[in-house]
């Protein structure tokens, strides 16, 4: 794995359609019920909303239609997990906090 990612023009780029596709999703849900909905507790212990899960899976499912190379994820909710063997990277991500 390759320590320093904000240094490769890929990674960036990968990050910031990352971003884009988060808010997208996250406006698509402006207003609704889901936003304040919780749904049990994270394994951390943390009161988990609703809108943490779908920002969770917009982040694996993007990252597993866009990554160029095999990424590994870390997220408060579903812990690791990884676009294919060996990754290169490893994003931590708590894409609502």
């Amino acid at each position: 794995m390759k320590a320093y990612a904000a240094y490769a023009p890929e990674m960036k780029v990968l990050v910031m359609g990352l971003a884009q596709a988060v808010r997208n999703d996250l406006l698509s849900h402006y207003r609704s019920p889901v936003y304040r909905q919780t749904s049990g507790l994270s394994p951390d212990g943390d009161t988990q909303f609703d809108i943490d899960q779908i920002a969770e899976r917009t982040v694996w499912e993007y990252l597993r239609t866009h990554a160029h190379v095999p990424v590994a994820l870390y997220t408060e909710d579903t812990s690791f997990r990884a676009t294919g063997p060996q990754p290169e990277y490893v994003l931590v991500v708590d894409p609502i906090d």
